[in-house]
């Protein structure tokens, strides 16, 4: 990590060489102190040179500098989040290792396929399972089978480390957790989405003590989102429902059925689809399918690709999906999904180490993985299947030998702070 923060400071200080050099010729004083000159970096010049560290890890080592520079990268983070998306970096990978349960590797899959080991977590993997990711919290879960699971919502890149813990949700085998919101950016409006069981859905609200639980049904559900004030879930069928809160007219809480229970009733349930939903970078609501190989006694299934749907609403309220319209093209944007992540849209008009119209994707460890890697990005136009970029010997070694480990386990992660 000193090796890195040595590179951020050997970056920022030429760029600020610049700077300097621009003042001397406009007449201005160059014998400030060092210190002075770091801690009274105007806004506009810090947010010039954050345009140009495209490595998003390399943002969370700017504020890490100095508190000036740490107030700085907030601002510019929180600012691209609420009004201009379209510079929202690719998501790193977080890989977490049980041999190694309070430390981290980061890998920078799509700019610069730069490796971070020794990331700090300030919990035990050992103890706490992760259940996901979403809008760069990290979701944990430690699991009782008498007095059910307690969910942990951690942002590893704030100084310090921050965790909110959640009430106690008296289920087990929660399989994912979702973020509607930044608890930063909205600490009293925030929902949280659980899966749990494969059929069970709960939620709770920030600050509230209580959950409000779905009743089960015979779905399994695959992924939440929270989607224009609204709350939709998607089964491993391809239906979608919308969630009430507030409850019907009887006041209960209720999952209504917007599709037909089988809206793809081509297809061959034996292949393993798993279902994502993601909201574009355009506004537009996506249901990305993943399509399996037939596993046989001798050989593991592996991933043949995906298929990304447009939801089609008949109304503008969002309550009636009018059909879900496959399309082979989502433009300059490019799709990240994982499992038990958040699935993830960015445009690559200002990333052009990121591929457009691809998803970038992590595979299962009882997936089959060829060349031994576990990372892939798929081209929806021809329906190839890469790795994301050419890798240095000393990378592959290095991640070939992390995912070759059955304690390994991948998760997409937005490092905002």
């Amino acid at each position: 990590m000193g090796q890195l923060f040595f590179r951020l400071h050997v970056k920022s200080c030429r760029l600020l060489g610049t700077i300097k050099t621009h003042r001397k010729m406009r007449g201005g004083s160059s014998n400030s102190s060092r210190n002075g000159e770091w801690d009274s970096l105007p806004l506009t010049v810090a947010f010039l040179i954050l345009d140009r560290l495209l490595e998003p890890a390399y943002h969370v080592r700017f504020a890490a500098i100095c508190k000036h520079y740490g107030s700085l990268a907030k601002d510019y983070n929180q600012l691209n989040r609420l009004f201009n998306k379209a510079l929202l970096p690719p998501p790193m990978l977080l890989i977490l290792d049980k041999d190694r349960p309070t430390l981290a590797t980061l890998c920078s899959v799509v700019s610069e396929g730069r490796i971070y080991k020794n990331v700090e977590l300030h919990y035990s993997t050992q103890r706490w399972r992760c259940c996901g990711s979403s809008h760069g919290w990290l979701a944990t879960v430690l699991d009782d089978v008498r007095a059910g699971s307690t969910i942990a919502l951690r942002n590893l890149f704030k100084k310090p480390s921050t965790t909110i813990c959640l009430p106690k949700l008296k289920v087990f085998s929660i399989t994912k957790v979702v973020l509607s919101a930044d608890p930063t950016l909205n600490q009293d409006s925030y929902v949280v989405g659980v899966i749990h069981g494969y059929k069970g859905l709960a939620f709770i609200r920030a600050n509230e003590r209580h959950w409000i639980c779905i009743e089960e049904t015979s779905n399994i559900w695959d992924d939440i989102i929270f989607y224009k004030s609204q709350i939709y879930a998607v089964g491993r069928r391809g239906e979608i429902v919308s969630v009430n809160l507030d409850g019907n007219n009887h006041n209960v809480p209720e999952a209504k059925l917007l599709t037909p229970e089988n809206p793809f009733p081509h297809i061959d349930r034996e292949r393993a689809y798993l279902n994502y939903l993601a909201e574009s970078t355009k506004g537009d609501l996506l249901c990305i399918q993943r399509v399996l190989s037939r596993s046989t006694i001798y050989a593991k299934p592996k991933i043949n690709g995906f298929k990304v749907y447009k939801v089609v609403f008949s109304d503008g309220d969002g309550s009636a999906v009018e059909q879900l319209l496959e399309t082979r093209s989502i433009g300059d944007e490019a799709l990240f999904v994982h499992n038990k992540n958040a699935a993830i849209s960015v445009s690559t008009s200002n990333f052009p180490k990121c591929k457009p119209n691809s998803i970038y994707y992590t595979t299962d460890g009882y997936l089959k993985c060829p060349n031994g890697m576990s990372t892939f990005v798929f081209n929806l136009e021809d329906g190839t299947i890469k790795q994301p970029h050419p890798l240095s010997t000393m990378q592959r070694i290095a991640l070939n030998t992390m995912q070759r480990k059955d304690t390994l386990q991948g998760h997409w992660i937005m490092p905002f702070f």
